[in-house]
């Protein structure tokens, strides 16, 4: 599931940026301001090259991540209740937990620069080329999201479920 919903948000960051390069007009916004209005200006190469890079280079480093944690010895990882997750029998729910935690982040990253590159488009095309007022929607839930993740993470993802957790947390 996580593999999967990794592939769509790769494949709608991709469809965004081929968007744009096919949208955008030679000199486009490439930074706006707290007030959504363009700051500073570019061309449409310098925003579609950035724009890629900035999605390969998030993928790169999350997968990455979730990579290595398939393969680092458990004692590097700093879990809650790790005395329970660094015992051989569950090591690996351990790994998958943390892998399915990183590809989540990834997920949620490229979604987030496919909608945010969406409406960079629609600013750029638009006659006052400000950013619409869903941007800081978008942003604000994304933060919301990921913090949510994170205390569910911190609180309850890694509590054992068979009530065999050590009496102290780490």
């Amino acid at each position: 599931m996580h593999r999967a919903a990794l592939a769509v948000s790769a494949v709608l960051h991709t469809a965004a940026v081929v968007w744009a390069a096919v949208r955008l007009p030679a000199r486009v916004p490439v930074h706006w301001s707290g007030g959504l209005s363009p700051d500073r200006w570019g061309s449409r190469t310098q925003f579609v090259t950035a724009t890629a890079l900035v999605g390969v280079g998030v993928a790169a480093l999350l997968v990455g991540v979730a990579v290595l944690l398939r393969r680092i010895p458990v004692r590097w990882i700093d879990v809650p209740y790790a005395d329970h997750w660094r015992d051989p029998r569950h090591e690996g729910e351990l790994r998958r937990r943390l892998v399915q935690d990183a590809l989540a982040l990834c997920t949620a990253t490229l979604l987030l620069l496919a909608v945010i590159t969406l409406l960079a488009v629609d600013a750029a095309t638009s006659p006052q080329q400000r950013l619409s007022g869903w941007t800081v929607v978008v942003v604000v839930g994304y933060l919301a999201t990921v913090l949510g993740r994170v205390l569910w993470i911190a609180t309850v993802r890694y509590r054992p479920a068979d009530g065999a957790a050590p009496a102290v947390r780490r």
